[in-house]
């Protein structure tokens, strides 16, 4: 069974979103809160840690 992404956020490591691309329908205010909550993760992260992770099993997510 496939897993379908919601979307794929790409951010900098200074929290910097580089790109984000919505495959569902959501509010501005939802995805502020998606990326602010992803930028928390992200930046807490060691610098050899994967750079793929999962986010409320919703969506990939790519840190660089």
């Amino acid at each position: 069974m496939a897993i379908q992404s919601s979307y794929l956020i790409l951010l900098s490591r200074q929290g910097k979103v580089r790109l984000a691309k919505w495959f569902t329908t959501l509010s501005p205010k939802e995805k502020a809160k998606i990326i602010k909550d992803v930028s928390q993760l992200v930046l807490a992260r060691r610098t050899r840690m994967c750079n793929f992770l999962e986010y409320r099993g919703k969506g990939d997510l790519f840190n660089f």
